[in-house]
């Protein structure tokens, strides 16, 4: 075979690589921008601020309420989370497994974004000691679980310290005590503990983790608190992870 037909060979193939590429990239950017559009659109219906309601029997009726109205179109749902002032305000569902809603929306349809999932071994009521969330972190659209990253600030939780999620059972609020990274076999998914020195212990190891200074050190009776967890990928071996344990009024 001649060099010309060896060069125009390569040509071929260099130019059906780039057709490939360009055709994943359009498809991603279209995906980036339809599930932009369906988040808007779901948001648009969810009541923001339940949190500042004055009484806590009415916050749970109106949590209870919002989650009731997102069930009657998607059935998966068991909840809302919503960090305050961040673009994180998404629908919670909860699967068979841990893998489904990796790679599925709350319509059961394939998605590469997934969903915002409970852990498997969870009650969806959240009274378990550690409720345990995760969600793929979606850099180039920056959504999802992205905004966790920015819990590597200071600056940022200073202004971002609540978590609140609207569960069937009413509303819950968590203050955030932890950021930190973590190897994938960090047991920082525990969701029970044998007592409550145990539960204790968990709860001192992943504050000393922290990146940031939280006020968990200084929360009186943290150990009597239920905790939430959220989890996602920093890298292909790290996740980044944020703890709250639950706000109690006093």
């Amino acid at each position: 075979m001649s060099k010309g037909k060896i060069w125009a060979m390569v040509e071929i193939f260099a130019i059906g690589i780039l057709l490939i590429l360009l055709i994943f990239f359009a498809k991603r950017k279209i995906d980036d921008h339809q599930f932009a559009k369906e988040q808007a659109q779901w948001k648009s219906v969810v009541q923001t601020e339940i949190a500042q309601v004055d009484w806590k029997a009415n916050r749970d009726q109106m949590a209870i309420e919002q989650v009731e109205k997102i069930r009657e179109k998607y059935p998966a749902v068991i909840g809302i989370i919503e960090i305050p002032g961040t673009d994180i305000l998404f629908p919670i569902v909860q699967g068979e497994d841990n893998e489904f809603y990796l790679h599925h929306d709350k319509e059961g349809n394939k998605h590469p974004f997934g969903e915002i999932f409970l852990d498997r071994a969870n009650n969806p009521n959240f009274m378990d000691q550690n409720s345990v969330i995760y969600g793929h972190n979606i850099r180039q659209a920056k959504t999802l679980f992205n905004g966790l990253l920015q819990y590597e600030n200071q600056e940022f939780y200073e202004t971002h310290k609540e978590i609140n999620v609207y569960t069937l059972d009413g509303f819950k609020g968590y203050e955030i005590v932890s950021a930190f990274h973590a190897k994938p076999e960090e047991p920082y998914r525990e969701t029970q503990f044998e007592n409550i020195f145990a539960y204790k212990d968990f709860q001192n190891k992943y504050m000393d983790f922290s990146m940031v200074k939280t006020n968990g050190q200084t929360i009186n009776n943290v150990e009597n608190r239920k905790m939430l967890t959220l989890s996602t990928c920093f890298t292909k071996t790290v996740r980044m992870v944020v703890q709250g344990v639950e706000r109690i009024e006093e």
